[in-house]
């Protein structure tokens, strides 16, 4: 005996599981080079009926814009879609919305900062590992090597000529690996465990 099956209750299953893109009111304070997002804002005086387009633009190690849409009542949206930031180097970008009605009517209606970050999924070996985290691997194998006897100097991130011991590359070791963990975990200095004893 066969038993019906309703293909399109599986099928919008299937859809109500799919993710939507995320929708934002304020500039999110970071994101992923090629995160889609949509942005929101309420420009009640500047419409598109009224002769208006608002542009979202970003500058800084890239640069790049997104056209406005006017979805009525002053209300307006920039879809930034995977293409629009995907190949934006990581750091700091000054965004703003800039809104014109003709070539002598122009108004920067909201601006700001935000960071855009890496995108691993274009990301190559190494390309997420700031230059101390390179650097401390390359320390680690000196040292090894001098220990080993396989040789008795290095010289180490562009050091110029200056061949480093192995006191040398112990320190700058120390140096490095306190680098790394400040930008883990925002935390600076070493730790010593104090114990208070009670006045006698």
């Amino acid at each position: 005996m066969s038993i019906p099956v309703s293909l399109e209750w599986h099928s919008a299953r299937r859809a109500s599981k799919l993710p939507r893109v995320q929708t934002f009111t304020a500039m999110p304070e970071s994101f992923a080079a090629g995160h889609s997002f949509t942005l929101t804002k309420s420009f009640p005086d500047h419409t598109g009926a009224g002769g208006w387009t608002i542009t979202l633009f970003f500058a800084g190690a890239s640069v790049g814009s997104v056209q406005g849409n006017d979805v009525g009542g002053g209300q307006w949206s920039w879809d930034v879609v995977k293409g629009e930031t995907v190949t934006f180097p990581p750091g700091t970008y000054r965004w703003d919305l800039r809104g014109v009605k003709s070539a002598s009517e122009e108004v920067v209606l909201a601006s700001g900062l935000t960071t855009i970050t890496r995108n691993l999924s274009t990301a190559a070996a190494g390309d997420a590992q700031s230059w101390e985290e390179k650097t401390l691997a390359l320390v680690e194998t000196a040292i090894a090597d001098i220990v080993a006897g396989k040789i008795q100097s290095y010289t180490i991130a562009g050091r110029g000529a200056e061949r480093l011991g192995l006191e040398d590359l112990k320190k700058l070791r120390g140096e490095l690996a306190e680098a790394v963990r400040y930008q883990r975990t925002g935390v600076s200095g070493r730790q010593h465990l104090v114990n208070f004893l009670p006045p006698r």
